[in-house]
């Protein structure tokens, strides 16, 4: 199985994510804010996920999903697919 090394969305998209004026994630608590951070690096980072950003945003949007329907969203969910793929070619990898 091929590597997915990077979170592929378009600018729009990232900010999206980012810009709490936009109709992406909502501004409401700090689960929410958490999660936006962890995407927030993400982004700097270039989209390249590893095993610790890809562990904050899963951690994070756990959190996050707690009081709200984040799969509702497309957009996260398209980030979040993309990062289940990531952990589960990662598992893949480190099996005998």
């Amino acid at each position: 199985m091929s590597q997915p090394e990077r979170v592929e969305l378009t600018d729009s998209e990232w900010m999206e994510l980012i810009d709490m004026t936009r109709e992406g994630l909502p501004d409401c608590c700090a689960n929410i804010s958490a999660f936006r951070d962890a995407v927030i690096t993400l982004a700097r980072e270039g989209g390249e996920l590893n095993v610790l950003s890809s562990g904050e945003l899963l951690k994070t949007f756990a959190w996050a999903s707690e009081g709200h329907d984040l799969n509702d969203l497309p957009i996260v969910h398209k980030l979040m697919r993309q990062v289940y793929a990531f952990e589960k070619w990662h598992k893949e990898e480190r099996k005998p």
